[in-house]
């Protein structure tokens, strides 16, 4: 990303063709005609003038540890080779960095679906910037691919519904739904088990509070059971 707005600036100031090295500086006459010098003084002014500019354009726009690679350099383009070299060559290791968190991303389990995917979202929007190629397929096969156990069964539905429904927004809003429901339906659950527990429990606590009918005959009448 960092070319982008300082190949807008070089090219506002004309000085673009002199950093891509297309418009070189001029080489001394061989000869020493008058006419051939002068020309080349003219030339070499202008051409002076435009690296000056460039060279002004690129240090007033990196940060000071940036500036510390540009000291010896002398002309813009050198300027712009070694800062390509350098932020270029860290992309690199930022773009590995980060493709190795989008393969092993996996979803938190204190996440609700909706930061899962957002996320997701915020890896494949830096990959993007960085030039690598994320489509919406990618994005939702990850989405799909790291769903908690309790939404494994949305896959197959998604599957089912027409191709051009299949867009991200429209998983994101029916996972949310999804996710609301069978939170719902848990909740439900666990209030059925708690009631059957209480009710258990209470069933245990009569018994053993009710008196105990006695086994043996009544020492007055004989029978058994009181």
């Amino acid at each position: 990303m960092w070319k982008f707005p300082m190949k807008i600036l070089l090219a506002s100031g004309e000085a673009w063709d002199v950093v891509l090295g297309h418009t070189l500086k001029p080489k001394p006459p061989r000869g020493g005609i008058q006419a051939e010098q002068t020309e080349y003084q003219k030339k070499l002014k202008a051409w002076l003038k435009t690296d000056s500019t460039a060279q002004k354009l690129i240090i007033l726009n990196v940060s000071e540890q940036s500036m510390l690679h540009l000291v010896n350099c002398d002309s813009a383009k050198d300027m712009w080779d070694k800062l390509t070299s350098v932020y270029e060559g860290k992309n690199a290791t930022s773009v590995y960095m980060l493709q190795a968190k989008w393969f092993s991303l996996t979803k938190d389990p204190q996440d609700d679906i909706s930061s899962h995917i957002a996320k997701i979202e915020d890896i494949s929007h830096r990959l993007r910037a960085m030039g690598e190629t994320m489509s919406d397929s990618m994005i939702i096969t990850k989405i799909l691919l790291t769903l908690p156990p309790s939404l494994n069964h949305f896959a197959c539905a998604w599957e089912s519904i027409n191709e051009e429904q299949r867009t991200l927004a429209n998983l994101t809003s029916r996972l949310m739904i999804e996710e609301a429901r069978t939170n719902t339906q848990d909740k439900s659950t666990d209030r059925a088990l708690t009631v059957k527990a209480r009710k258990g429990q209470n069933s245990k606590n009569d018994e053993h509070t009710k008196p105990k009918r006695r086994t043996g005959e009544c020492f007055k009448c004989g029978k058994k059971g009181h």
